[in-house]
């Protein structure tokens, strides 16, 4: 039986927690096994979380404005790339082939590009789930995107502890695993129209009142000078 939209949008949002509770458990083998210091590691995860506060209102307007079935796949997909970038980094340092300062560039390329891409998950996945279920059941929707992000920070440890015991590289396999799942997850689920109308161009030619707001524009000067 297939989940209901609500569910595999709620799952989405849990990426969120998953990632970064899952980064930060990995923390102290990485520190011990890859030659960056913990301070440099935490300059890292905090890069990338300090980017939320300028993207989050980004994305949540342009899924006002368009949608936000495309927020949520971009998010989905930088997700996917961000680990897969941290992942391929580690183990071309455990073969020789990145020097530290190398490694450190490329892991902070991949936490810029979580930071200003998967920033538009959480607002773009209340956005979906608000204009899906509205009316009575809006304040169920928030409830189910603000239970798949708890969800996603209570299993990211959990996940990230079991997979370090297989691999340094684990976490980000099954990061990036998780992130393609969810790609595949969104199928199906209706896409919502945008909740802002397009712009209308200023009418010039209309009446003062219609025309000029408070702060009169040059067409409006335009107007009242004929």
């Amino acid at each position: 039986m297939r989940l209901p939209p609500l569910w595999r949008i709620s799952a989405c949002a849990a990426l969120v927690g998953l990632g970064q509770n899952g980064l930060l458990v990995a923390l102290p083998v990485l520190v011990e096994r890859f030659g960056l210091s913990l301070s440099q590691w935490a300059g890292l995860i905090l890069l990338g979380s300090m980017l939320f506060l300028l993207g989050s209102p980004f994305w949540g307007r342009v899924a006002d404005r368009h949608g936000a079935r495309g927020v949520v796949i971009q998010a989905l997909l930088g997700y996917v790339t961000s680990f897969a970038l941290i992942g391929a980094a580690l183990w071309a340092a455990t073969q020789g082939w990145l020097s530290e300062g190398a490694l450190l560039a490329v892991v902070a390329l991949a936490r810029v590009l979580y930071g200003l891409t998967v920033s538009g998950m959480v607002p773009a996945c209340q956005q979906w789930s608000l204009a899906l279920h509205g009316g009575e059941e809006r304040v169920k929707a928030l409830a189910a995107i603000s239970a798949g992000l708890s969800s996603g920070r209570l299993l990211g440890p959990l996940v990230a502890a079991a997979s370090l015991s297989l691999s340094a590289h684990a976490p980000f396999v099954v990061m990036l695993l998780c992130g393609a799942l969810a790609l595949l997850m969104l199928q199906g689920i209706p896409t919502p129209a945008s909740r802002l109308p397009p712009t209308k161009p200023l009418n010039c030619h209309a009446a003062p009142s219609t025309c000029c707001p408070a702060w009169p524009s040059p067409c409006c000067w335009q107007f009242r000078s004929r």
